[in-house]
């Protein structure tokens, strides 16, 4: 997987959040969840981690258990 994709991933989760996506949010360092040799379960489990961080780490609440 290439980081390109990887960023689709986490806007996906970002966009069905809060209807935004990843550039129109502060810069976050996605390579802290990103491995080119990850699987896709385990690309889609880092992307989700890395929006609700990323959501979090800029104020965005969330009901118990959207996390």
């Amino acid at each position: 997987m290439r980081l390109v994709e990887f960023r689709k991933l986490v806007d996906s989760v970002i966009e069905a959040h809060c209807g935004l996506g990843s550039m129109d949010l502060p810069d976050f360092d996605l390579w802290q969840y990103f491995d080119e040799d990850m699987s896709s379960d385990e690309a889609q489990e880092a992307a989700r981690d890395a929006a609700i961080d990323l959501l979090v780490e800029e104020g965005f609440p969330f009901e118990e258990g959207d996390e």
